[in-house]
């Protein structure tokens, strides 16, 4: 099943554009696609939850990071999906 999209209008600099969509032509997938998986590989390598103190609230702690996890493996497997 393919993911939800989002209709948006975007403004990007002229250089960003043509990088993305070169990028895009060489991974075989649309410029949309390449563009949505590039926010998300910057957004689960820059906006990592902290680590926490499992000692604090371990149940919490346990379940952010399960959901993480859970997270980046989907985002891994729509990412080999779209590269096929």
């Amino acid at each position: 099943m393919a993911p939800k999209t989002t209709k948006v209008s975007l403004s990007l600099d002229t250089h960003a554009w043509q990088t993305a969509e070169a990028a895009a032509r060489k991974a075989g997938i649309s410029t949309s696609a390449w563009i949505s998986k590039a926010c998300v590989d910057k957004v689960v390598r820059d906006f990592r939850p902290e680590p926490r103190d499992p000692a604090a609230d371990e149940a919490e702690a346990l379940a952010e990071d399960a959901e993480y996890q859970a997270s980046v493996t989907d985002h891994r497997r729509r990412g080999a999906q779209g590269a096929a």
